[in-house]
């Protein structure tokens, strides 16, 4: 079981001048923060976390590689990510997230839980439409979407099944688009 409580940050413990902490997420960290995206990767995650003018400015830069499902063919691929965000931490009575780039955590204990927050903003960074290279999606599965070979599938493939195999229902999406 992955231990999700290294991402627990003491603002007690932080000095006025910063303090940076550094983080590697695997497959791991994605299974155990039960991201819905993302099923993997490997992300290299800082945090740095400065006192100023009674909050904390937390910066948060990862960099890396995430696996997702393609949205074409549904098998993984992987996608970079970069990304550089930043929260403003403030105490008060409980816990409260203020919007886009404010949190008030409780000033009784000032502990902040930051593995939601790095999963968030790597999640932001993967692109709406996340696909193979072209050419490089399951040409057996292309196939069923599409009924005939298309762009995504080449020569060297094994044979397309005969119209009789494909769901009518397939055929007549595959149709319009070689109309469009």
């Amino acid at each position: 079981m992955y231990d999700l409580s290294q991402f627990i940050l003491d603002f007690q413990t932080i000095k006025e001048s910063e303090e940076t902490f550094s983080f590697k997420l695997n497959d791991e960290y994605f299974e155990a923060i039960d991201a819905t995206e993302v099923r993997g990767g490997e992300v290299e995650s800082t945090v740095k976390v400065s006192r100023k003018n009674g909050c904390f400015e937390v910066t948060f830069l990862s960099e890396g590689e995430v696996v997702v499902d393609c949205s074409r063919c549904l098998d993984p691929v992987s996608l970079p990510v970069s990304t550089e965000d930043k929260l403003i931490v403030k105490l008060g009575e409980e816990f409260l997230d203020e919007g886009d780039d404010i949190v008030i955590i409780p000033e009784f204990s000032q502990k902040f839980d930051v593995a939601w927050h790095i999963y968030e903003f790597i999640a932001l960074t993967i692109p709406v439409q996340h696909t193979h290279p072209e050419g490089e999606c399951n040409k057996e599965m292309m196939q069923r979407l599409y009924g005939t070979e298309t762009s995504e599938t080449d020569e060297t493939s094994e044979t397309p099944e005969t119209s009789s195999d494909i769901d009518p229902r397939w055929a007549k999406l595959g149709n319009l688009l070689k109309n469009n």
